[in-house]
């Protein structure tokens, strides 16, 4: 699958009013930087960066002027309020250097337990910290958990990933399923009797 294209423009290092005014035309302020280059101020479209966050990659082909990059997203701002993306922190990727970065955790199949036994899986974490070189990062690492029973679980020790290592504990609970719920209450429940009719008062 090929990477998601960002184009990137210079800028100058300015004021927060000048950044303010990058942000009315469209545009989204942001750094590129790498382990052995000084950082560079861009901007990108933000319908582009939008875009390209939607997109499920996690590593971007950064084209600037004549260049083009392997890069990651290191930081995203967005306003809390509106959503709308404030600024970008992209990371050059050198080929035979390791990098950490976040990647999402998919869980992969219906547990037996789901299947047979009417049970609930529950997912305890979405994404996971990884460390590899660039031509290893995954967009994503799948799970099977279509083994799991009623009552049993899957840590960060029973994910295998060839190339990458997974910087979480090994006792981090990923997923497990859990018993269906019982009813609080029977239903056809024998009604409360009324109670009696109070004696008539003697005269």
């Amino acid at each position: 699958m090929d990477n998601a294209v960002l184009n990137l423009e210079r800028r100058e290092l300015g004021t927060k009013g000048k950044l303010n005014a990058y942000r009315r035309a469209g545009k989204v302020p942001g750094i590129l930087y790498g382990a052995h280059e000084e950082p560079t101020p861009i901007v990108v479209e933000e319908k582009e960066l939008q875009a390209a966050l939607s997109s499920g990659h996690t590593v971007f082909d950064a084209k600037l002027g004549r260049s083009s990059k392997r890069v990651v997203l290191r930081e995203v701002q967005r306003d809390p309020v509106h959503g709308r993306l404030l600024h970008v922190d992209l990371l050059a990727l050198t080929a035979g250097e390791k990098l950490t970065l976040t990647v999402p955790l998919v869980l992969v199949g219906v547990p037996r337990g789901v299947k047979e036994h009417g049970g609930t899986l529950l997912q305890e974490i979405h994404e996971v910290e990884i460390e590899c070189l660039p031509a290893n990062i995954p967009e994503r690492i799948e799970v099977d958990v279509s083994h799991l029973d009623v009552g049993q679980s899957l840590h960060i020790s029973d994910v295998k990933q060839q190339h990458v290592t997974l910087l979480a504990p090994p006792d981090t609970l990923v997923a497990h399923v859990v018993a269906p719920r019982v009813a609080a209450e029977a239903e056809g429940e024998i009604a409360e009797a009324p109670a009696a009719a109070p004696e008539a008062e003697q005269s």
